[in-house]
């Protein structure tokens, strides 16, 4: 997730002749020949839609990702946009997550709600941040009753959801993604031209981006999504849910 690193790794592959894509994440201030990648700025987007369906007004806390990592970035953006829309939505917390560490989460959501309990909703960048941060509503016996957004598809994630501590995830296509990237890498090896649908500025250049879209999960598409497209089988997804208030296959 450290963007500069990888920036160092590009540039040395590009003088060495080398083609180079960026996958799921963009590498910054380099040369890149291309980035394979959901669009994380809709990522964020689509987060905050889906909170304010469940919540019309009060008080909401953000939860970002690492700071170093462009993806946590274009997720907060994305989300701040959609926000920032809603007048009657008051944002009382905009803090990243070192490292993208859980008990950074936890650390801010539990001395926020030292200071304020009335809290409405969280947005969190991803499934590990939302874990952090739903343990700290537990703490102040508020899981459940304040809606949680995340990322990642997570097992325990979609477990969540369907117990009903996290209001929704996002699953990255990754079969589709990988199958995508394989496809433009094979093309690019031999001097094809190749299609994209979109380009992005990575610092120093317009890097062009084949996006493949994110996919929302709630607990009503759970079975639509994560289950038909075999993330996570049906007996894990709902592991901890009584047989008579499961769905049927």
């Amino acid at each position: 997730h450290d963007g500069n690193i990888c920036a160092e790794v590009a540039e040395k592959a590009h003088k060495a002749g080398i083609k180079l894509i960026a996958y799921d994440r963009l590498i910054k201030n380099s040369d890149v020949d291309l980035c394979v990648s959901i669009n994380s700025y809709k990522v964020g987007e689509l987060q905050a839609t889906e909170l304010l369906k469940n919540v019309k007004n009060g008080n909401i806390a953000y939860v970002g990702g690492a700071p170093s990592d462009n993806n946590a970035i274009l997720f907060r953006e994305g989300t701040m946009k959609v926000l920032k829309e809603n007048k009657d939505i008051n944002i009382v917390m905009d803090k990243y997550s070192a490292d993208w560490k859980a008990e950074e989460a936890y650390n801010n959501i539990t001395q926020l709600l030292k200071d304020n309990t009335n809290i409405n909703g969280i947005v969190c960048a991803n499934d590990g941040t939302a874990s952090g941060a739903i343990a700290a509503l537990e703490q102040f016996s508020l899981a459940g009753k304040i809606p949680v957004t995340g990322l990642d598809g997570e097992l325990s994630a979609c477990q969540r959801i369907r117990e009903g501590t996290q209001l929704m995830t996002i699953y990255k296509p990754i079969k589709e993604m990988s199958d995508k990237c394989t496809e433009l890498a094979v093309k690019m090896a031999k001097g094809e031209s190749i299609e994209t649908n979109d380009k992005i500025f990575n610092g120093k250049i317009d890097v062009p981006v084949c996006y493949v879209d994110p996919v929302v999960v709630t607990k009503e598409t759970m079975m639509d999504t994560i289950v038909k497209n075999n993330v996570h089988s049906f007996e894990d997804v709902y592991k901890n849910v009584p047989e008579d208030q499961r769905p049927k296959k």
